[in-house]
């Protein structure tokens, strides 16, 4: 967010894609924000860079207060990172460092990808140890709810 104190009211926004990279690593260096009312989210980018926005579903963290050293592997090639703050309190903000990577993330889990619509049930990332970069997902969408 730069050097010094963030101002009141900041709306500030970076796409970050990485030539060739099929996942994001992103670390905060240092974070100093006023908790519940100043805000870093990390949105996942579906469409081309260009075009990333913000969209219902894509919110990945969101991020609030202090944060120390939170590193985060992130499954997808481009990623949008907002920052807002509110009317009252300055603090020093945050600094981030990302990195691309070619590691693709492995659906390891039974089922995952799936939509579930029983009224209850169970998911699991599967027998053993998880894979290392797994990624499973599961649309919940109970009939009648």
């Amino acid at each position: 967010d730069g050097p010094g104190d963030y101002p009141n009211y900041a709306n500030c926004s970076w796409v970050i894609a990485p030539e060739n990279a099929a996942s994001i690593t992103l670390s905060f260096r240092r974070f100093s924000t006023e908790i519940d009312y100043d805000f870093v989210r990390v949105y996942a980018c579906q469409a081309a860079p260009a075009q990333c926005q913000p969209m219902p579903g894509a919110l990945i963290a969101s991020y609030t207060g202090s944060v120390n050293s939170k590193q985060q592997w992130i499954p997808v090639p481009a990623i949008l990172v907002t920052f807002t703050s509110a009317s009252s309190v300055r603090l020093s903000g945050f600094e981030a460092v990302y990195s691309g990577s070619d590691i693709r993330p492995v659906a390891a889990c039974p089922g995952s990808g799936s939509i579930l619509t029983a009224p209850n049930g169970t998911i699991t990332d599967g027998p053993g140890d998880y894979p290392l970069y797994g990624s499973c997902s599961w649309g919940i969408a109970p009939k009648d709810a």
